[in-house]
């Protein structure tokens, strides 16, 4: 993969901003896509696992807190659920978590200085059963194998 970052005539100054700002609109891109694999390939029984990813800053530890409300309706049961309702709530809950990195600016426009310490990121999913689901779908497993592609593909879309 090739990506044309410098253009001639610029200062170095101006080019070291240019490649800030680039890299930061790849991060963004590629957060954002990831997000959206992530929340199409999720499984839906009751919603609860589709509805409850999220992206954050790597940190010590984690710990899982949500279960499904045992009342939700189940289509292991063959009861009605809204599974693209879920897997959007999902969608935009891990956008919001992107968003509230300050990867733009006040505009919507990406930040040409983007925070150097934001550089290790995770997606996680927040149910207490989501190794389980992940044994049986690997929704993650998937989001690494094809994180490279996603990488690309946000690089060609600048």
């Amino acid at each position: 993969m090739q990506m044309r970052v410098f253009t001639k005539g610029m200062s170095i100054e101006d080019q070291a901003k240019q490649l800030r700002q680039d890299i930061g609109a790849l991060k963004y891109r590629t957060l954002n896509a990831m997000a959206d694999l992530i929340a199409d390939t999720s499984p839906v029984d009751s919603g609860t696992y589709a509805k409850n990813h999220e992206v954050a800053l790597r940190s010590g530890s984690f710990s899982p807190n949500v279960v499904r409300d045992p009342s939700a309706p189940r289509r292991s049961k063959g009861e009605a659920v809204n599974a693209e309702a879920a897997k959007d709530f999902g969608r935009k809950a891990m956008k919001d978590d992107i968003k509230s990195f300050g990867l733009l600016n006040a505009a919507g426009a990406i930040r040409s200085l983007a925070d150097p310490d934001q550089n290790n990121f995770v997606f996680r999913n927040n149910t207490v059963y989501a190794n389980f689901v992940e044994a049986e779908h690997a929704v993650y497993a998937r989001a690494r194998r094809e994180v490279a592609q996603v990488i690309a593909a946000s690089a060609r879309n600048r």
